[in-house]
């Protein structure tokens, strides 16, 4: 393929509500929301870290959270993508 993919489930969490941070090739994805009722208060933290091989494009990460579910794409260097090769007759 000419991406990686990372997806992580992040059930009632709001784009707002994560933080997805680059470090040198790593990827930290953390995901904390404060739910506050009548009585109690309530912690959720969903928390990911990965390291992303030589051949990503780190300056071209696309993130995406739709029903509860936050999908990251990847790219991968033009040279890391698959060339098809010709056979001469």
């Amino acid at each position: 393929g000419v991406s990686y993919s990372v997806s992580m489930n992040v059930p009632g969490m709001a784009p707002e509500d994560i933080d997805i941070r680059l470090e040198n090739s790593t990827l930290t994805i953390e995901a904390k929301k404060k739910d506050v009722d009548d009585k109690t208060k309530h912690y959720r933290k969903y928390s990911k870290q990965v390291l992303l091989p030589e051949d990503a494009q780190c300056d071209n990460i696309e993130a995406s959270c739709k029903h509860g579910i936050l999908e990251l794409q990847i790219p991968k260097t033009e040279k890391a993508q698959p060339k098809r090769i010709d056979i001469k007759g």
